[in-house]
């Protein structure tokens, strides 16, 4: 099915919903990179990458973390076995490595299930379900939320679609959706792997969330978030963990600062894989990418309809301007996302 109606840069269609719009396009993707990319820390321990295959292993992360040793990540590629949870991470806590097993994503595009060594699982309260990205725990007055480190990437979204996931599961609302997979840029180039996802509706996003054990980030307690509430922090889990229960404009503080998060004034163009825009963390450590790289679909929707109800993307995206970067800003889109023409709105999940 096509979902993509419109091309960017021939037709741009907004449509103001409230204080947001819906349906302006950005940038495709373009560009490649080296496979082997490594990286570490620049504290203590180094961390080493090892080099990135096409159908074999892939690459492999090394010590990492700060004040001890990251997570490893085992074999990649394409039907390989994911990565394991190594030792180490921030302040000594264990980082996540790779999850499940490699995916392919179509011919002469396979991509492992690539992990991301040193992130910390804050643990106490969020069991990883080695779906998707590694969970952080976020405490609030309204109660505890595991949301995911990071937006879900191309490698992830590769393995729920290799599961062969069914349609026929989808609510009524969801009946227009007739596959999960994404309206263009896929299989997307394997030195994307641990890109965000894009081209995805509402409907792909709640599937894989589910799919992995989750769901779409909504409401504190379980449940839809109201379309109204999406900047009150005792209701929507994405702008509590975003707005550190309401008390920041961005993730990192009280005041915009152009080279923390991937937006319009961040160096470079285009969006950037998971994780890599250092400064854009929240109040919780490890969690990332609340601000930029692309729009996170909420499940917080005008109505129940189906294709035409218009539901919230949070965070702004990696041309945004610094209002709409902020946590509390009023961006919907429409739910079969009709009028997206380029990669530049995906998602995270969100539990219990």
């Amino acid at each position: 099915m096509m979902k993509v109606m419109l091309r960017f840069g021939v037709v741009v269609v907004c449509v103001w919903v409230g204080a947001g719009f819906t349906g302006c396009g950005g940038s495709a993707f373009t560009g490649d990179e080296a496979s082997g990319a490594g990286g570490g820390d620049a504290s203590t321990t180094g961390g080493q990458a090892g080099s990135s295959a096409r159908g074999g292993s892939g690459g492999g992360l090394g010590s990492a973390g700060k004040s001890g040793t990251g997570g490893a990540n085992g074999s990649g590629g394409a039907g390989a076995s994911g990565g394991g949870v190594g030792s180490g991470g921030n302040g000594g806590r264990a980082g996540s490595g790779g999850v499940g097993a490699g995916g392919a994503l179509g011919a002469g595009g396979n991509l492992g299930n690539a992990g991301m060594g040193g992130v910390p699982d804050a643990g106490s309260g969020c069991v990883a379900t080695g779906r998707g990205p590694a969970v952080i725990e976020v405490i609030t007055a309204s109660g505890r939320i595991c949301v995911d480190a990071t937006e879900v990437t191309n490698a992830q979204y590769g393995a729920f679609l290799a599961s062969s996931p069914a349609t026929t599961a989808q609510p009524a609302l969801c009946s227009f959706n007739t596959d999960f997979k994404p309206s263009a840029g896929w299989p997307p180039p394997v030195d994307r792997a641990n890109f965000p996802v894009a081209f995805v509706d509402w409907c792909d996003a709640r599937a894989f969330c589910l799919w992995a054990g989750k769901r779409l980030c909504g409401k504190i307690g379980g449940g839809s978030n109201g379309i109204n509430d999406y900047a009150d922090a005792s209701k929507s889990q994405w702008y509590a963990a975003c707005s550190a229960g309401g008390g920041r404009a961005y993730p990192y503080g009280a005041t915009y600062d152009g080279n923390k998060c991937n937006g319009a004034d961040y160096p470079g163009t285009g969006a950037i894989a998971v994780g890599s825009a250092i400064g854009c963390e929240a109040a919780y450590p490890g969690l990332r990418d609340l601000s930029g790289n692309v729009w996170e679909w909420e499940d917080s929707c005008s109505g129940d309809g189906g294709s035409n109800d218009t539901c919230h993307a949070r965070g702004g995206y990696y041309e945004s301007t610094p209002t709409s970067l902020r946590c509390d800003y009023d961006q919907r889109f429409y739910r079969n996302a009709a009028a997206v023409t380029d990669g530049y709105l995906g998602f995270r999940c969100c539990g219990p």
